[in-house]
């Protein structure tokens, strides 16, 4: 667990009696990673997925029983492993890397805050995120536009097949405020702001 301890830091100083400075920045995980790879239980042989009519005579299930759902055996036999046999079948597959890193976030902010004459407050700041290890999925098996003008896959009989991958994207983010704040007669305040912002990602 040490190598996933999320340090966190926070300052205050005050320069002088209208003059303060803060700062701080914190590292967040997230906690998808297992999520994702739960996916993989819809994969052959652990998995079988039935669409059966209801309607039509000996699919074993009825609509008209009093609850309107009844059990249906999906006849699952983990020794079959299912492949497909013509090209539109389409079975899909879904996969997760092998070495994964817990997709991190960096947080951090910057603020300057001084009191002027006349009861007014002026601030500026600027708060940033940069991500890492971020999660991206890739298609190994997508669809590809033929000299014909027809999409067909690499690997014909199957759909999609998904791999997630967590070191593969990356993420940056910062933002500047500046404002002033001001009090006039009878406690009514007065805020002015300008904000600008910039994200990228990869």
């Amino acid at each position: 667990m040490a190598t996933t301890l999320p340090p966190r830091l926070g300052i205050a100083y005050r320069v002088s009696e209208n003059f303060l400075i803060r700062a701080g920045a914190g590292l967040y995980y997230d906690t998808r990673t297992g999520q994702i790879a739960q996916q993989a239980f819809s994969n052959p042989p652990t998995y079988t997925r039935i669409q059966p009519d209801c309607n039509a005579p000996g699919t074993g299930c009825s609509l008209t029983s009093p609850d309107n759902w009844t059990y249906v055996n999906p006849q699952h036999d983990p020794s079959r492993i299912p492949f497909p046999v013509k090209a539109t079948d389409q079975l899909i597959v879904r996969a997760t890397e092998r070495k994964v890193k817990l997709d991190n976030a960096w947080q951090y902010n910057f603020s300057v805050q001084r009191q002027l004459p006349g009861n007014v407050l002026v601030e500026t700041a600027y708060v940033g995120t940069k991500g890492t290890n971020l999660m991206a999925q890739r298609n190994f098996n997508p669809l590809i536009p033929q000299s014909n003008g027809v999409l067909a896959r690499l690997f014909p009989g199957f759909g999609d097949m998904l791999t997630v991958a967590q070191k593969a994207a990356a993420s940056s983010f910062c933002h500047s405020i500046k404002r002033a704040d001001t009090r006039i007669p009878r406690r009514v305040k007065k805020t002015g702001a300008a904000t600008c912002l910039s994200a990228t990602s990869e």
